[in-house]
């Protein structure tokens, strides 16, 4: 169990995985709760977060599925009573895909993939990405905390997106990384509705401390 007192919000955060991993099988399941006060206004957030895979180990390009799924609480006090927006102190950048579009926060997500493992060291990932608001009284944040998306009113369906990667690992300190993310969503307007994308792609070269092992990294995803 790991706990953490950060002010000066006076919060407490709990967190107790669980993890399995095996050549074929894997899953992850992280509760997170966290429990406080902001000046007058106690905290009550919290989030679920699990992913899980499995490796055809006898097929050519060991084809991986995995599915990943998050709860992540937001507010539904109307600004009465506990605050309900879980903050994730410290999250990882591109917790969702390499896009890093938003924060997590008040959202629901389901995100399946395919990985293709070729040669021992290229490593292709599919996947999309489905995303709703956990509630529309609370808003859509992106990366740094801001207010991407206003609460009160619109659908709680946020975006849906597409995703590509691959990672060549040169050698045992050194692998490239290039990515391809397609990110929409649908604006509501009165009666009126329409469709706005965002397309985003990366590449470079990174420095691998240690041996890089592709089939056991893939296996944590």
């Amino acid at each position: 169990m790991k706990k953490t007192d950060l002010k000066p919000w006076l919060k407490q955060q709990w967190c107790i995985p669980a993890v399995s991993s095996a050549f074929v099988a894997a899953y992850d399941v992280e509760p997170i709760v966290q429990v406080g006060h902001f000046g007058a206004h106690d905290i009550r957030a919290w989030t679920v977060g699990t992913s899980s895979g499995y490796t055809f180990a006898n097929t050519p390009l060991l084809p991986r599925i995995g599915l990943q799924f998050d709860v992540v609480s937001g507010d539904t006090g109307h600004g009465r009573g506990a605050f309900g927006t879980f903050n994730p102190f410290y999250f990882k950048a591109g917790y969702f895909n390499d896009a890093s579009l938003i924060r997590p926060s008040n959202l629901i997500d389901i995100h399946p993939t395919l990985q293709l493992l070729h040669r021992d060291n290229v490593l292709m990932t599919l996947g999309s990405d489905v995303l709703w608001r956990y509630t529309t009284h609370d808003g859509v944040y992106g990366p740094p905390g801001n207010l991407a998306l206003p609460a009160k009113g619109g659908s709680r369906s946020v975006a849906t997106t597409a995703e590509i990667s691959a990672q060549w690992q040169i050698n045992r300190h050194v692998s490239w990384i290039t990515s391809y993310v397609h990110f929409s969503r649908e604006i509501t307007c009165g009666r009126r509705r329409a469709g706005t994308s965002t397309m985003w792609v990366r590449g470079g070269f990174y420095l691998v401390s240690g041996k890089a092992d592709l089939l056991r990294e893939r296996s944590r995803q």
